[in-house]
């Protein structure tokens, strides 16, 4: 809940500082807000910079502006390199044995190689390019799939199980509607309105060709494709019947474990959506 609060209160201060200097650019040029205001990296780039350069003490707030800009981006690559970096050591044992090596051919690729091309005197279409698709419905996607796994496949009851064993409290009811029906609605509501209303990308009365667009849905595929196809993978690999694989596949990692227990022990071990129920003798 603290949390929660925290980036609630976040984002109003954020908005409230924004629109503050938005409305002090427009009073300045005696324009609109709609008039001055860019949406994309023109807002950030173009628009606040020119505000803050006609404050008082401009240099300051440029300077504590721009390390903000730079925190922010830096945060967020270390997040999204630490989980590329975790998962790919996890399953390739020789970059965890070369953990300096492997991190520093990413961090190569990654702020060099893939971003060499947003320098360029184009750079600005590109990153507008990836800004709109690579984040996009990739990310909702990921995030849909995620709600689906955790609240419906994995359980609630287990999650609130866990959550007592560490925390010692269990969620209250509103958290568990939440998890299970609000927020697998929202992310899927706003997945299909995405679809619905599809334009072309559009910057600054540029229309990008349609190979452009193709390029986008490609870099979003890219992230998009991996769940469905590591899917099938697994399915694909596992033993037994259409049925029994499906099973398999869903089945929580420590129920699969319990019933290997059970079934080594002689016990009869059926399951439910949230629990594993181990039988011995016509008892449960």
């Amino acid at each position: 809940m603290l949390t929660s609060c925290i980036n609630l209160l976040t984002s109003f201060l954020s908005g409230l500082v924004i629109f503050s200097v938005l409305g002090y650019m427009a009073w300045k040029v005696n324009k609109k807000v709609a008039d001055v205001a860019q949406e994309g990296p023109g807002l950030v780039f173009v628009v606040y910079p020119e505000a803050l350069a006609t404050m008082p003490g401009s240099t300051f707030w440029s300077i504590f502006f721009f390390l903000m800009l730079l925190t922010i981006g830096l945060d967020s690559s270390f997040a999204g390199s630490e989980a590329v970096i975790t998962g790919v050591s996890d399953e390739v044992p020789l970059f965890e044995k070369h953990r300096e090596i492997f991190v520093a051919c990413l961090f190569t690729f990654y702020f060099f190689a893939a971003g060499l091309a947003t320098c360029t005197q184009g750079g600005f279409y590109i990153v507008q390019l990836l800004d709109s698709y690579a984040a996009g419905y990739s990310l909702m996607l990921a995030v849909f799939l995620e709600c689906i796994a955790v609240s419906w496949i994995y359980g609630i009851s287990r999650i609130c199980q866990d959550i007592h064993e560490m925390l010692g409290f269990t969620p209250g009811i509103f958290w568990r509607i939440c998890w299970k029906w609000v927020s697998p609605a929202a992310v899927l509501f706003i997945i299909i309105y995405g679809i619905v209303n599809y334009a072309p990308l559009e910057v600054n009365k540029y229309v990008y060709p349609g190979w452009a667009n193709g390029i986008g849905w490609l870099i979003a595929a890219s992230s998009m494709s991996c769940m469905p196809l590591m899917a099938i993978y697994k399915f694909i690999r596992t033993s037994g019947t259409i049925r029994q694989r499906f099973k398999k596949l869903i089945t929580p990692y420590r129920d699969t474990q319990a019933e290997k227990r059970a079934k080594a022990a002689g016990i009869i071990v059926t399951s439910s959506d949230d629990h594993v129920h181990v039988h011995n003798n016509g008892k449960s």
